[in-house]
C-alpha cells in the first residue's frame, strides 16, 4: 500500500511540475513577464536595470529552473505590482480559498450521497423522478447565474461591497460556500446515482436479497460500496468545474481568496503573483487527486494493480 501511495505521490508531483512549466511558458511568451511598473517617460537605463534585477533578460528555461528552485525553498518571488513577497500575500488568501473549497466540497458530497442513495432506493417512484429532474436542471445552471441567484435570495445586496461598507463574513464566506456547494451538489448527485445504478451485478444483488436483506440494506451495504470507486472517478472528472466555480464565486462575492487575487493580478500584469496563485491552485488540484487515488485504493485494492499497468 505504501509503495502505491509513494508512486502516486511521485506521479502527481511530476504533474504539478509539468503544469507549472506550461503556465510559466504561456505567461512568458504572451509577454506578461515584460510588465514594467514605470511610466512612459521612464529612462531606458532604469527599465534595463529593473529587467536585470528580476532576471528577465535570462533565457526562459533559466528563469523557469530558478523559479522551481525558489518554489522548493519556499520563495515565490516578489510582486512586480505591490513590491511584496508573493508567499506572504498568497498564503493567507489560500487559507481562505482552501476552507471555502473544502467546506463546499465535503458538504455537497455528503448531502449528494444521501440524496443519491435515496433516489436509487426509490428507483421508479416519484422521489427518483423528482431527483432526476432537479439534478438535470441544476447541472445545466451556469455557476455565475447560480451565484447571482444566491445573492438575490439573500436580499439582493449587489451594492453592499460597492457602497463603501465592508462586506460581512456572511457575504464573503457563507454565501460563496452555498453557491459553490449547490453547483457541485447537482454534479455529485448525478455521479452517485449513475454509478450506483451501474454497479449492481444482478447475481450479486440477487444473492443479497435471498439472504433476506431489505432493498435499503442491499443498497447501503453492497451497492454503494461497490460503486464508490466509480463515484470518486466521476467526481475527479469534474474537479475542473469545481476550481473554475471557486474562482467565479470569489469574484462575485468579493472574497479575499486567491481566485480573486488571480484575476486582479492578471489584469494588472503582475507575473509573479499570477504564477503564485496558479501554483497553489495546481497544488490544491493535485492534492485532491492524490487523496482520491488513496481512498480508491483503500476501498478496492484492485485499483493498485490496474494502476501499475
Amino acid at each position: 500500500m505504501w509503495m502505491y501511495v509513494l508512486r502516486r505521490l511521485v506521479a502527481w508531483t511530476l504533474v504539478l511540475i509539468g503544469a507549472i512549466f506550461v503556465a510559466f511558458m504561456v505567461l512568458y511568451y504572451i509577454g506578461t513577464p515584460r510588465f514594467v511598473p514605470f511610466g512612459q517617460d521612464t529612462a531606458q537605463w532604469a527599465i534595463d536595470a529593473w529587467y536585470e534585477m528580476f532576471g528577465l533578460n535570462d533565457p526562459a528555461l533559466t528563469q523557469f529552473f530558478r523559479y522551481i528552485a525558489g518554489v522548493f525553498s519556499g520563495d515565490l518571488g516578489i510582486s512586480f505590482r505591490r513590491n511584496v513577497s508573493v508567499v506572504n500575500e498568497v498564503m493567507p488568501r489560500f487559507a481562505y480559498t482552501f476552507w471555502i473549497g473544502a467546506l463546499a466540497f465535503l458538504s455537497s458530497f455528503i448531502l449528494a450521497t444521501f440524496i443519491g442513495i435515496l433516489s436509487v432506493i426509490k428507483k421508479g417512484y416519484l422521489t427518483d423522478k423528482l431527483v432526476k429532474t432537479i439534478t438535470n436542471l441544476g447541472i445545466s445552471m451556469p455557476i455565475t447565474w447560480l451565484s447571482l441567484l444566491v445573492v438575490v435570495a439573500n436580499g439582493g445586496p449587489f451594492n453592499r461591497p460597492m457602497s463603501g461598507e465592508p462586506p460581512n463574513v456572511f457575504y464573503i464566506a457563507i454565501l460563496p460556500i452555498i453557491a459553490l456547494g449547490i453547483s457541485m451538489f447537482f454534479i455529485m448527485i448525478d455521479a452517485v446515482r449513475v454509478s450506483m445504478l451501474g454497479a449492481g451485478n444482478p447475481n450479486y444483488i440477487q444473492t443479497a436479497y435471498t439472504k433476506g436483506l431489505s432493498k435499503a440494506k442491499v443498497v447501503l451495504k453492497h451497492t454503494f460500496k461497490n460503486a464508490l470507486v466509480s463515484i470518486l472517478s466521476t467526481i475527479r472528472k469534474h474537479l475542473g468545474t469545481f476550481f473554475t466555480g471557486l474562482i467565479i464565486v470569489e469574484q462575485i462575492f468579493f472574497s479575499p481568496g486567491i481566485g480573486r487575487l488571480l484575476i486582479q493580478s492578471v489584469l494588472s500584469g503582475d507575473y509573479p503573483m499570477v504564477l503564485g496563485c496558479i501554483l497553489l491552485f495546481i497544488l490544491f488540484y493535485t492534492t485532491l487527486n492524490l487523496l482520491i487515488d488513496i481512498t480508491q485504493a483503500f476501498i478496492d485494492p484492485r485499483v493498485m494493480i490496474t494502476t501499475k499497468h
